[in-house]
């Protein structure tokens, strides 16, 4: 079965526009107001996107940012932490959260297709 995903990342923040690191505001820090305008955009483009399955990172960016895509699309998503941003993690680390996000998320679309199509 042929699978789409949308993947993108949190909208604009001081430390994405500066180049530089979050420092101890690595899980606290806001989108820039000026971000709004191309996230509205974004959702603009999802709205009529058929998706069976919205996920985000519990990071408070990337909250703000699937906030925004919420009230314009309509569509509702799950935090999974496995998404949040880690330091000082090993490509193989990496790899295998990843890996298990996936499979999870595979898991769950085939759920919620085989409860439709028992309906």
């Amino acid at each position: 079965m042929d699978k789409t995903l949308y993947i993108f990342r949190h909208g604009e923040t001081f430390a994405s526009k500066g180049g530089v690191g979050y420092g101890d505001q690595v899980f606290t820090a806001s989108i820039l107001d000026e971000a709004i305008p191309a996230i509205e955009r974004m959702a603009e483009y999802l709205k009529d996107k058929e998706t069976d399955y919205n996920v985000s990172s519990a990071i408070e960016r990337c909250k703000q940012t699937v906030g925004i895509i919420s009230r314009i699309t309509k569509k509702e998503f799950v935090f999974d932490k496995r998404l949040n941003e880690l330091h000082m993690e090993s490509f193989r680390q990496l790899r295998t959260r990843v890996e298990s996000f996936l499979k999870d998320v595979e898991d769950k679309i085939k759920d919620i297709k085989d409860k439709i199509e028992d309906e």
